[in-house]
Formats: C-alpha cells, sequence, structure tokens
C-alpha cells in the first residue's frame, strides 16, 4: 500500500510518510463552566456548532437554550435549539463533520424551563466544538 513505510515502498534512506496536523482550519474549542440564564456568547458572528457536550449537576433537569442571535433576551427570544439535561445528569450531542449552521451568532443559556428565563439552581457545565 502506498504511503505506509515498508520495505517494499520506502527507499533505503528516504523518511516514511505520515499524515500531520495542521494548525489551521478545524472547529475551535469553548469551554463555560458556569452556565446560566444570562446569554454566553459562542461565536458572536455565523458559524457552525459541531459538538456539545453539558454537565448538570443539579437534582433536576434543566434545558439549554441556543440561540441564532448575537444578543438574545433569555425568556423572550425564541431558541433555534432547545435541549434537555437531566438532573445530575449530562447531554452529549456527538462531533459532526457536517456541524448545526447558525446564520447569525451562537448564543447559550441554562434554564429550568424550554423558553424561559429562570436560571436552574447551580450552574451547567458546557464544553463545545464550533467554528
Amino acid at each position: 500500500m502506498s504511503g505506509y513505510p515498508n520495505a517494499q515502498n520506502n527507499p533505503a534512506g528516504a523518511a516514511p510518510s505520515y499524515a500531520t496536523a495542521q494548525p489551521q482550519g478545524g472547529a475551535s474549542p469553548y469551554f463555560n463552566g458556569a452556565l446560566l440564564a444570562v446569554a454566553a456568547t459562542v461565536k458572536p458572528s455565523a458559524g457552525s456548532l459541531f459538538a456539545l457536550v453539558v454537565q448538570n449537576p443539579n437534582a433536576t433537569g434543566a434545558w439549554v437554550q441556543v440561540f441564532d442571535k448575537a444578543s438574545p433576551m433569555v425568556g423572550t427570544d425564541t431558541p433555534a435549539l432547545s435541549l434537555w439535561v437531566p438532573g445530575s445528569g449530562y447531554l452529549a450531542l456527538p462531533s459532526s463533520a457536517l456541524g448545526v449552521k447558525f446564520t447569525n451568532a451562537i448564543v447559550l443559556a441554562a434554564t429550568t424551563t424550554a423558553t424561559g428565563s429562570t436560571a436552574p439552581g447551580s450552574a451547567l457545565v458546557v464544553n463545545a466544538l464550533f467554528a
């Protein structure tokens, strides 16, 4: 197989050929260890959300509202997505090569209802990949 170093396709003295990571391109990481009902900006302009993992330390469930708006009013503006995170549990949206497209911005908030404005008792912990 071409590209794999072995005695048949690697001439004496030639360096093996391997794929290498490149610093440009790919998704950027986002971390928020204190997500509450205050809008938290992941990206202030158009972009894509590729993965999302949210941990809920509360005994009761909570919602993560995801807005496609730069400065949403939590509890007034309708989120593009509203995702349930079970009590003492987590939500994991696995990495996707296609991502979820947002036209204006990517902004998050944690609330006790799908479209409300009341914060959960304790903050949620968020890790995301975006571009």
